[in-house]
């Protein structure tokens, strides 16, 4: 779930407006610690379609260089998101990346708690049923981390899910990794039911993760549908040029359907 902008203001008000979520590099998680909550259910505040929310900020956090996480106070302690695979209580939670000549990352990354943002969008996720594949491949680049990160611990944190993960996550350097103690704890905590594989396309100075970006030798390597089983799905979310070299386009295959992925088999965020 991405934030796509350009951010309004609205006439009447100096608050500003996030208009859609779609892919463009202010990402969206939600970091979950009770995704399993017991009835009665709490009042969800994005179920779907149109919602018209002002939220304040409770808290901002830097993750690495060029990324916020932006903790948005929910209007009652006992109201969720409403996205599917999270359940913390009384809380939004957003990665924002700026970009220099971003208008919409530098104003967000200029807001402080106390603060407001008002959203006019509908908050979607993957509506996952627990088991539906024995294995799932995710494919991220960048911001494009955060909706596969939350279907990540949404899926290990349910006991009753048995399904196997294999994330590929590319990246410019380790700098720019974002969540990166948070999937390795998935990956140490679940070590037979996910794994993590980062690239980095320009590392600098030695690095342990695989060098490169994420095309198709090492997809063919890593998440080849001989080793996923051919009913896997595979999930995918980044720059536009990487889900294009991946899914292909009217004219040509993608690098997935090269190394024998059916078009239904994927699904971009």
């Amino acid at each position: 779930m991405f934030l796509k902008l350009p951010l309004r203001y609205a006439r009447a008000s100096a608050k500003p407006v996030v208009t859609s979520l779609v892919a463009g590099g202010i990402g969206f998680a939600c970091f979950s610690t009770t995704a399993f909550a017991e009835s009665p259910a709490p009042a969800q505040l994005f179920p779907g379609g149109l919602a018209l929310k002002s939220l304040p900020v409770d808290s901002v956090e830097a993750v690495n260089h060029n990324t916020k996480k932006l903790r948005f106070k929910l209007p009652n302690e006992t109201d969720v998101s409403g996205l599917p695979l999270t359940g913390e209580a009384g809380f939004l939670e957003l990665l924002v990346k700026g970009y220099p000549k971003g208008k919409a990352s530098s104003y967000m990354h200029s807001l402080k708690p106390g603060d407001s943002l008002f959203f006019v969008a509908a908050l979607k996720g993957y509506p996952w049923k627990a088991n539906s594949y024995q294995h799932i491949v995710l494919i991220g680049g960048g911001a494009g981390i955060t909706p596969l990160y939350q279907l990540t611990q949404g899926i290990l944190k349910n006991p009753n899910d048995n399904t196997i993960i294999k994330l590929i996550y590319g990246i410019h350097s380790e700098e720019d990794i974002l969540l990166r103690k948070e999937l390795e704890q998935l990956a140490s905590a679940h070590p037979d039911r996910f794994k993590a594989v980062f690239t980095l396309s320009k590392p600098v100075g030695g690095s342990s993760y695989h060098e490169g970006r994420i095309d198709k030798n090492l997809l063919q390597q890593e998440a080849a549908p001989s080793t996923t089983g051919v009913d896997a799905k595979v999930f995918i979310c980044g720059p536009p040029s990487l889900e294009e070299a991946l899914v292909g386009d009217k004219k040509r295959a993608g690098i997935l359907e090269e190394i024998g992925y059916r078009k239904d088999q994927i699904y971009r965020f």
